[in-house]
């Protein structure tokens, strides 16, 4: 995961001062870096045309603020795979969903990204994953917990699966570890697998749906074909001697 400064604000919806916060929030960046300004403003397209009014060109204020330098403005659909050159003093979102802001992440080409979510609620999962610090209140996100330790093994046997996790070798491998957790009751919630194979693994958002893709498939009763069965038992058993205790340690204190 970037080691990027991530802050969100209070929902935007029907609320002016949540504007001019983000607008401090950015001008405090740029007065920070020292330069004049560079600011990548990412929104939802259809509320485009009145966020640029009211935080690029502060309409929203009786006075006349001075417009953000150097903004340049793209829609989430124009954003991905488009804005990893464009030079940046602040990253900023407004009006996009968890999954937008986590698809973004890897295109992103500054140190503080700063996120105002359109609705209550719309970027807690991302929060949670990333441990953004929410504005005004200064709190770090909650955590989602972590993932079981037989549910990291078998994770763990999928490091090796290329980006777009589409080589036959890679389906049939995620499809086999799958198999075996869903055949053992290996407890497996998506937020929280999405957040380890974030934060833990470095997986794009992209490859993090492939995958999640493929088990939502076997748990509807999908076919296991490809997978290689015959693995199962020492796979299964490799994860569980990794997860058992080590009692060497406490052996050592009863001697």
């Amino acid at each position: 995961m970037k080691n990027l400064t991530r802050i969100y604000t209070n929902p935007l919806v029907n609320n002016t001062p949540g504007f001019q916060d983000v607008r401090n929030l950015v001008q405090g960046v740029i007065a920070s870096k020292g330069q004049k300004g560079r600011v990548l403003l990412v929104t939802g397209q259809k509320q485009q045309t009145e966020i640029v009014e009211k935080l690029v060109n502060g309409k929203f204020s009786k006075t006349k603020p001075t417009p953000f330098p150097g903004t340049k403005v793209f829609t989430v659909h124009q954003a991905i795979n488009s804005i990893r050159s464009v030079e940046q003093e602040a990253f900023v979102s407004l009006g996009l969903s968890s999954d937008e802001l986590l698809a973004l992440e890897s295109e992103i080409n500054s140190d503080f990204m700063i996120v105002a979510p359109w609705y209550d609620g719309s970027v807690d999962k991302w929060a949670k994953i990333t441990g953004a610090i929410a504005y005004p209140a200064q709190t770090v996100a909650t955590p989602y917990p972590p993932v079981s330790c037989l549910l990291e093994q078998a994770l763990l046997n999928l490091q090796s699966i290329g980006d777009e996790a589409s080589h036959p070798g890679d389906r049939s491998l995620i499809k086999t570890v799958f198999t075996v957790v869903l055949e053992n009751n290996i407890s497996t919630n998506a937020d929280e697998m999405e957040a380890y194979l974030f934060a833990k693994s470095g997986w794009s958002k992209r490859k993090i749906d492939k995958v999640l893709d493929i088990l939502n498939t076997l748990k509807s009763g999908g076919q296991t074909r490809d997978a290689l069965l015959d693995n199962r038992p020492q796979m299964y058993d490799r994860w569980q001697k990794a997860c058992e205790p080590d009692t060497t340690l406490a052996h050592k204190i009863k001697k």
